[in-house]
């Protein structure tokens, strides 16, 4: 099948099998609606046929805040789908997007004791760390409702256990039936890289630019040495020049202080043009980050294991 995205292009996967059902699912009390919402996503494992390469530096924002991660790879398509646990649902038309998943590596996040409930019970889960990215697709020309509401997935475990349960289920790829068992993830609503921002290249980089090898370095001292000599020849020049007659350095001097004068002003009124942008640039980051909920129509789901 063919898959598109608005952030990372096209590719085409293999969908193998339902290892996830994601249930919409209200958050502290958030969203008292949503353990009704009959929209629930199935993930299925997917293998791409086109390498993706992975992606650094992707600025996700929710609820929990601000996370920077690395893509590595593609793990899951996540497919609108019917839930029904007395028997096959009935017709089923989805209202939300197709969703691709990427495994996300080089973030850290935890946080205890969030109470969670959905059509399967209540729960109190710890969020252990992020686990993966999920963005809308268009799956086979299928469209895309909303393009910047993707999900940012976390580990989680916490009690009470819920009994494994045997749905029913419907989608574009049929009916199915099967157990679902342990709590594994909770999927937040999350905007991805909100107004294109990038954060700067990490240490990481940095550290690898000062393990240059020691040849290098050689090269940079030789390089050294001789610039110090036509430094030390700068020098002389330039005390020679000092030494012009006074008359003319008190000509100079006075130009320069008017010029100094006159480039001071129109130097302060660059800065403040320059911070007058800067803080309206900086006010407007901060009414994105703290508001990103409110603009993303899409529903926490908590994510259980489908058993075979």
């Amino acid at each position: 099948m063919d898959l598109t995205t608005s952030e990372f292009g096209s590719t085409s996967a293999v969908v193998r099998r339902a290892q996830r059902l994601c249930a919409p699912a209200d958050k502290e009390g958030e969203d008292p609606t949503a353990p009704a919402d009959p929209d629930h996503l199935t993930g299925y494992s997917a293998r791409a046929q086109i390498p993706f390469g992975g992606r650094r530096d992707q600025v996700v924002v929710n609820q929990f805040g601000t996370l920077t991660v690395d893509l590595t790879r593609p793990t899951f398509l996540f497919v609108p789908t019917g839930k029904s646990t007395s028997g096959p649902p009935a017709s089923y038309t989805p209202a939300i997007d197709h969703f691709q998943c990427f495994r996300t590596v080089h973030a850290r996040f935890t946080r205890s004791g969030i109470g969670v409930e959905d059509q399967f019970g209540t729960r109190t889960v710890n969020v252990r760390r992020p686990t993966r990215l999920c963005v809308p697709v268009d799956k086979d020309g299928s469209g895309i409702t909303d393009p910047s509401a993707s999900l940012m997935c976390y580990r989680v475990s916490g009690r009470p256990r819920i009994n494994d349960t045997h749905v029913f289920t419907s989608n574009q790829f049929g009916t199915d039936e099967y157990d679902v068992g342990v709590v594994r993830e909770l999927c937040l609503p999350s905007q991805l890289n909100p107004g294109g921002r990038r954060p700067p290249r990490r240490d990481r980089d940095a550290g690898t630019d000062r393990g240059r090898d020691a040849g290098g370095d050689r090269d940079r001292d030789a390089r050294a040495d001789r610039n110090r000599d036509a430094g030390g020849d700068r020098d002389r020049d330039a005390r020679t020049d000092r030494d012009r007659d006074a008359g003319g350095d008190r000509d100079r001097d006075a130009r320069t202080d008017r010029d100094r004068d006159a480039g001071g002003d129109r130097d302060r009124d660059a800065r403040t043009d320059r911070n007058r942008d800067a803080g309206g640039d900086r006010d407007r980051d901060a009414q994105s980050d703290a508001q990103p909920y409110a603009r993303v129509r899409r529903r926490v789901h908590r994510c259980r294991r489908g058993l075979r």
